[in-house]
């Protein structure tokens, strides 16, 4: 219901009670109250009809709320992607955003980013790799660098982003 609708309908019903109340009034001079009692059922049933219809108007605009919070959710749910222990956002088929803490999105369904915490020089045994922490719950992940160029990963320090995204 746009907000138009709302508050026409709204400025109809105190229009009616209006008119209600000065037919009342008028009725209660000429003597004949059992007329008037009738008219303040009304206008009784009518103040009731006003606050369900408030009522009904405030938890539309609620539902409508969590209906754009739930697809703001479904967006990113279908953007992740699972790699190196962590969750990435796909922008495109070219670049990724994250990585993002796979405890926080996994319970929570919250995505909190990880800090780039320290770079892995190439050894005997593994490729040069790039080490992200959670500031929260401490959860390390190894990204190799040839992951982070070829999806163009921008990194960020401690003080650069925010703890929740």
């Amino acid at each position: 219901m746009d907000p138009i609708s709302i508050v026409s309908g709204f400025t109809a019903g105190k229009t009616l009670l209006s008119l209600f109340k000065t037919f009342s009034d008028s009725l209660k001079d000429l003597g004949k109250t059992e007329v008037v009692s009738q008219l303040v059922d009304i206008q009784s049933a009518m103040l009731d009809l006003l606050e369900k219809y408030n009522y009904l108007i405030e938890e539309n605009r609620g539902l409508r709320e969590k209906v754009k919070e739930l697809d703001e959710s479904l967006k990113i749910k279908n953007s992740l992607e699972f790699h190196y222990k962590s969750y990435w956002i796909k922008k495109n088929d070219e670049q990724y955003d994250g990585p993002f803490s796979q405890m926080f999105w996994d319970k929570e369904k919250q995505l909190v980013r990880l800090i780039e915490y320290e770079k892995i020089e190439e050894g005997d045994h593994y490729k040069e790799r790039m080490i992200y922490k959670c500031r929260e719950t401490r959860e390390t992940v190894a990204v190799p660098i040839e992951f982070i160029e070829k999806y163009k990963i921008t990194t960020y320090d401690h003080d650069e982003i925010p703890l929740h995204k």
